[in-house]
């Protein structure tokens, strides 16, 4: 089976031919939704079979959609639904879809500007897992994989059309990221990776309908799912490119067989403390190398500090600077907790390091600091574990003097 499809829109227009459209008569507290007319599910092969459909009213049962036939989304499929007294001013149009694959897939839905103005909130439930094998051939005794709800809102009891919805589903290809794109800015945003995937090298572009769009986000997370949630077994190696300005929280939670980070995000806005974006990262392996690429500026506040616990933070024992690089200021506690580090080069071009960036590393011993001029730095940068500061020859004596350094004057000597 070959599926490749790009953020394919499989409800466009939903109902366009027929102009399905919830005909809402108001009262004071009640809505008349009338809907009929054909759903279109235009896909390349036979891959998810609708096998029934379902109107809920929010708080009632739901209620099946009899005049509707069953069949692949790359089919049409007609059902026609009476007229429903909504008293909540929201419902769900329940699908039970059966993957025939061995692939999974991304569901999002696309809803115009004009709903949030109007208070209107649209969501789909999830996405739609794997078969262990595929599935040839129907029949009513087949088993429903998943149940997809295309939920409504709508407490302003106004008319919606429902055309002007788009559910989007996009089979992920292993080894292959998936994104979401913004069509105004022609940006992406990394939202999922195909498992099982082991090395990942996010791209600087991806094209999406002959359109170039730039990927600057990777996107937030949960402790239970996330953009590289599915591969937090397998991850071994990843590599973030220059053109990332925003990681979301939980992006990397939990990918414990990580052994190679290539950072080369130029400047990440500061992430909060807690936000589990590298928690637990390499746990169960010797350790990560971490590799700070030449056009990084600025290493964001706790990037590598996700959780101020012990035995949380990613397993980082080496960090790796590009010669001649770019990098200026290491953000607050941008490696707190990181205990498996015991030494680190920073390299000349730093000029500020920012307070407790190394806070309970509670295994560093050593720090060279390549900048003839001492660097800014933050209250408790420097942990009390540390025993050797190591500075240019020329600069010793600057940095026994200089604000912040003085108190490890003692500490401080030259680079061998």
């Amino acid at each position: 089976m070959s599926i490749k499809m790009k953020l394919v829109s499989l409800i466009s227009a939903f109902v366009l031919v027929l102009g399905l459209v919830i005909a809402g008569v108001l009262a004071a507290s009640s809505q008349t939704i009338s809907m009929n007319g054909n759903v279109n599910f235009n896909v390349n092969d036979k891959s998810l079979w609708v096998k029934e459909v379902r109107m809920q009213e929010a708080g009632g049962d739901p209620v099946v959609i009899s005049n509707f036939t069953p069949g692949y989304i790359n089919g049409d499929f007609n059902f026609n639904v009476g007229d429903f007294e909504n008293n909540r001013g929201s419902f769900a149009l329940q699908f039970d879809i059966i993957n025939t694959t061995t692939s999974n897939y991304i569901v999002s839905v696309t809803v115009p500007e004009s709903y949030e103005a109007n208070n209107i909130e649209v969501s789909i439930s999830e996405n739609i897992p794997a078969n262990e094998s595929e599935i040839t051939t129907i029949t009513p005794d087949t088993p429903i994989t998943t149940t997809l709800a295309l939920t409504v809102s709508n407490p302003n009891l106004i008319d919606i059309n429902l055309s002007d919805i788009t559910i989007n589903f996009e089979e992920i290809i292993e080894g292959e990221l998936t994104y979401s794109y913004n069509d105004e800015t022609h940006e992406a945003t990394v939202i999922a990776c195909r498992e099982g995937a082991n090395s990942v090298n996010i791209p600087e572009t991806v094209t999406y309908n002959d359109q170039i769009y730039t990927v600057t986000s990777i996107d937030t997370g949960t402790s239970s799912s996330g953009p590289f949630y599915s591969v937090r077994d397998t991850l071994k190696t990843l590599t973030i490119p220059s053109t990332i300005t925003s990681i979301g929280t939980y992006a990397f939670y939990d990918c414990r067989n990580i052994v190679e980070i290539n950072y080369n995000a130029t400047d990440v806005s500061d992430l909060s403390p807690y936000n589990c974006v590298f928690y637990c990262a390499g746990r169960n392996g010797d350790g990560i190398t971490l590799n700070i690429g030449e056009n990084v500026v600025g290493l964001p506040c706790d990037i590598f500090s996700p959780v101020a616990y012990t035995g949380y933070s990613p397993k980082i024992i080496a960090v790796h600077f590009a010669e001649n690089g770019m990098l200026k200021r290491i953000g607050r506690e941008a490696f707190g907790y990181c205990e498996s580090l015991t030494s680190i080069i920073i390299p000349k071009s730093v000029e500020i390091i920012d307070s407790n960036v190394f806070t309970h590393c509670d295994n560093l011993i050593s720090i060279t600091i390549n900048a003839i001029i001492p660097p800014t730095i933050g209250d408790n940068a420097i942990p009390d574990n540390v025993t050797n500061i190591y500075v240019p020859a020329l600069s010793v004596e600057a940095y026994k003097a200089a604000s912040g350094w003085s108190s490890h004057s003692n500490k401080i000597s030259a680079i061998v």
